[in-house]
């Protein structure tokens, strides 16, 4: 589990560096490092499955799944459109950089719910004795 942001972070950093406009061989390394990234995707699978009770998971999963495909689709139909106004490099770096502004925003979030949740698990355990 502790790799699941800096995996998350790897897989839309090198994206956001395509702003700087690299030549093709500096691409196709950036991509190769954000596909790497993308392994963060069997780290959440795994957590997902094991916050979910078992009784909803196949629910919770056709629901994720849903979900998914239709980001996916907003997400390549938003970044055709843009592509058709702006530079493509310029729409890859902001689909890196949202990628970015996303990992951080639940990697902080988790981190506060897991300070959050050891406090509590300190303030049961002073109760207890």
């Amino acid at each position: 589990m502790r790799l699941l942001h800096p995996l998350a972070l790897l897989a839309a950093a090198p994206l956001a560096a395509c702003a700087f406009r690299p030549g093709l061989a500096v691409t196709a390394l950036l991509w190769l490092a954000a596909g790497a990234g993308a392994g963060y995707q069997l780290i959440a699978n795994v957590a997902f499955t094991s916050a979910v009770p078992d009784q909803w998971r196949a629910q919770a999963f056709g629901v994720v799944g849903t979900g998914l495909v239709t980001g996916q689709s907003v997400g390549v139909i938003g970044g055709g459109a843009l592509a058709e106004v702006v530079a493509p490099h310029v729409v890859v770096a902001i689909a890196g950089m949202t990628g970015l502004l996303g990992a951080g925003i639940l990697s902080c979030s988790n981190r506060r719910s897991a300070i959050g949740s050891a406090e509590g698990q300190r303030s049961d355990l002073r109760g207890a004795a």
